[in-house]
C-alpha cells in the first residue's frame, strides 16, 4: 500500500505497516505515526508536526523549520533534514 498526499493544519495519519507513506504537510501541525515495517517520508515544512515512528518502521523527515516533535523508537530508523 502507498499512502500519499497533502495534509492540512491538524490532520492526523498513520502509516500501516508494509506500507510506503509519502505525505507533505505545508502549513505545519500535522500528526503522523509511522507503524512498524513501514516506510514514511515527510515533508513538514510549516514545523509543529509531532510524528511517532515505531520499531522497525524507516522514517524521513524534511522539518526546515526545526520545530517537529520526533519520538523514534528502538529499532527504528529516523533520518531528519
Amino acid at each position: 500500500m502507498v499512502g500519499e498526499g497533502t495534509l492540512a493544519r491538524g490532520d492526523s495519519q498513520t502509516c500501516p505497516g508494509g506500507s510506503v507513506c509519502n505525505w507533505d504537510c505545508p502549513e505545519g501541525g500535522c500528526a503522523l505515526t509511522c507503524a512498524g515495517g513501514a516506510t514514511c517520508n515527510i515533508d513538514c515544512q510549516g514545523g509543529e508536526c509531532p510524528l511517532l515512528c515505531a520499531g522497525g518502521a524507516v522514517c524521513n523527515i524534511d522539518c526546515p523549520s526545526g520545530t517537529c516533535q520526533i519520538t523514534c523508537a528502538e529499532g527504528a530508523i529516523c533520518n531528519v533534514d
